[in-house]
Formats: C-alpha cells, structure tokens, sequence
C-alpha cells in the first residue's frame, strides 16, 4: 500500500468520482466500487475497502490517479501514509 500511495503522491491527478457499490471490506468493514473518468476521456473502475460509513451509492468522491496510468487510482480519504487538503464533496 505504501509504495501506490507514494507513486501517487509524487505524479497524480485529481478528478471526481461517483460510487458504484458498497461491498463487506476487510474484516467486516465497508469497502466501495466506484468509476471515474480520466483525462484521456476514458472510464476507469476502482474499488477499495476503507470503511466508507457515510458513503452511499450515487455519492461523489475525490481521487487520485496516476497520470500516466489512471487504472492505478485511491480515493483521497482511503490514503493512509499520506493527506491532503481538498475542498471537495462532503
């Protein structure tokens, strides 16, 4: 996990998403799906299991993707290692 985040951190993007799905994450916890579309104008699929509590389907989120390869994506609250101010959805 750490070395994504940081390959993130140094060379990303920012773009809004939308949630798809609410899964069981890891351990009894909350994972979501989600898509999102690049740059390059194409749409790109994510998951992750950070315990979404207030997150429901239809909602928006902020990610970070790699520039020069948007499949490598982590929402911006499921970053552990690393924060970042945005003022984006709530």
């Amino acid at each position: 996990m750490y070395r994504k985040e940081s390959a993130l951190a140094r060379d990303h993007l920012v773009v809004r998403g939308t949630v798809t799905e609410l899964t069981k994450g890891r351990r009894g916890g909350r994972g979501i799906k989600y898509q999102f579309v690049a740059f390059d104008g194409k749409q790109y699929r994510g998951e992750c299991g950070w315990g979404a509590k207030r997150t429901e389907v239809g909602s928006e989120l902020l990610l970070l993707y790699k520039a020069l390869d948007p499949a490598v994506n982590v929402p911006l609250e499921g970053f552990l290692f690393y924060s970042f101010q945005s003022t984006g959805p709530e």
